[in-house]
């Protein structure tokens, strides 16, 4: 059965989602040592991507800027914390939100507060002026919890940073089972920005910017995604090929269309928590 099999697509907002449900301790297994560094649906050499992955931060630390000043983000997902570094860099206070002990423990030993766990049962007194989900929001075992808990986490009138994939991109039409984005168990969901809009509206949050990231990866990860996807036949036989011109350490610019990101905007008194029991995601 072909990847995009599983998925199946919402006719009213065009969120696609995986038919099969995940636990807690099953999604977190998901996100083991494995998931950073034996590449498939995850990374070949997480680690090895941190200077990429700061820069990366530092990017969008730059982009909120022209919308809100500096305060205390929660950059959920955060692995190892090198994205949050990037913000740190622009003068936030990051705390990061991981549920692989291992890249949470990196993360503290960079001298960033970190918690382990995942953001369905994240809980904290205080506050943050941006929530940041970085490649993140597709993989939720239980969308409308961390959706809710995002939003209890946010101060009334902060913002929620979103990276991730568009199924309604270019490339996704052209690869389609092929494309990488499908790729379960780990993938749960893959949203159109139409689709995002409507799934953070019922919690409380306006789209105030989107646009699409300026990305970079490693050969080595270049590599490994061509690897995953590719399949036999021709398509298998030239990514092969291209493969073996990459050297692992060459520095890529994300080459397609598929990538966006919005900057959404929460507005004040929203009950986030009843709106988790009664809203469509």
């Amino acid at each position: 059965m072909s990847g995009d099999a599983l998925y199946q697509r919402c006719d009213a907002c065009g969120l696609i989602q995986l038919g099969s449900q995940l636990g807690e301790a099953q999604a977190n297994a998901l996100y083991g040592d494995s998931y950073f560094s034996g590449g498939g649906a995850g990374y070949p050499g997480y680690l090895e991507e941190r200077m990429l992955l700061r820069e990366h931060g530092r990017r969008y630390a730059g982009i909120v800027a022209a919308y809100m000043p500096r305060g205390r983000l929660l950059d959920v997902g955060g692995a190892a914390g090198h994205i949050a570094q990037g913000f740190c860099d622009a003068g936030w206070d990051a705390v990061v939100l991981d549920p692989n002990r291992r890249m949470a423990a990196i993360a503290a030993s960079l001298g960033e507060q970190t918690h382990v766990g995942v953001l369905e049962t994240f809980d904290e007194r205080r506050a943050f002026e941006l929530v940041v989900m970085i490649q993140v929001i597709a993989h939720f075992f239980d969308l409308r919890t961390a959706l809710a808990r995002a939003a209890a986490a946010n101060v009334d009138g902060g913002h929620l940073l979103v990276e991730t994939w568009n199924s309604d991109s270019t490339t996704a039409r052209i690869f389609r089972s092929r494309w990488h984005e499908f790729s379960p168990p780990s993938v749960r969901r893959i949203f159109t920005p139409s689709a995002l809009d409507h799934a953070l509206a019922h919690y409380g949050y306006a789209r105030v910017a989107s646009g699409r990231p300026h990305k970079w990866l490693s050969g080595a990860h270049a590599k490994s995604l061509l690897a995953y996807k590719a399949g036999r036949g021709l398509a298998g036989q030239a990514s092969a090929m291209l493969a073996r011109l990459i050297p692992d350490g060459m520095k890529i610019p994300y080459p397609a269309e598929d990538l966006f990101w919005a900057l959404y905007r929460k507005r004040a008194a929203v009950n986030v928590r009843e709106r988790a029991e009664s809203s469509v995601a």
